[in-house]
């Protein structure tokens, strides 16, 4: 088990791991075998580099576990991801359908003003030549 540098937490497993000699030749055999690691923090994301304590069992022989056990997170984190982006389409839909109807009823007013408007114009015409008429005969008379 390592401890991450930046944050200290206790990362039990490495993503990868390799045999580690010191000495070649006939004086290998007296010298000490060490296994080597990197460890990825679960809380900070951090790689680092640490010794593995139990050099009996290489960190290697782990690692297929911590690889599936990362790919259960993976999936896990895809899945919930998926929910909630199923969620925020089903929300944005909603929302989309509602502003279509507003629009529509928006559009109905505006063309219900556009009749209204376009009868006073109708009227307010009317009403102009009936003025130049009478201001026309009116004229006329004097």
């Amino acid at each position: 088990m390592a401890v991450c540098p930046n944050c200290g937490a206790e990362v039990p497993v490495a993503v990868k791991s390799w045999h580690v000699r010191f000495r070649k030749g006939k004086a290998h055999r007296a010298s000490p075998d060490f296994y080597f690691g990197i460890f990825e923090c679960p809380a900070c994301r951090a790689r680092f580099r640490s010794r593995v304590e139990d050099s009996t069992k290489p960190a290697g022989a782990t690692c297929a576990k911590s690889v599936i056990e990362r790919i259960g997170a993976v999936q896990a984190g895809l899945t919930r991801t998926l929910r909630i982006l199923r969620e925020r389409m089903r929300i944005l839909e909603t929302e989309r359908a509602g502003l279509i109807m507003e629009i529509e009823e928006l559009k109905k007013g505006a063309e219900l003003r556009v009749d209204a408007l376009e009868g006073e114009v109708k009227q307010l015409r009317e009403e102009l030549l009936a003025l130049k008429e009478l201001l026309g005969a009116v004229e006329q008379a004097t």
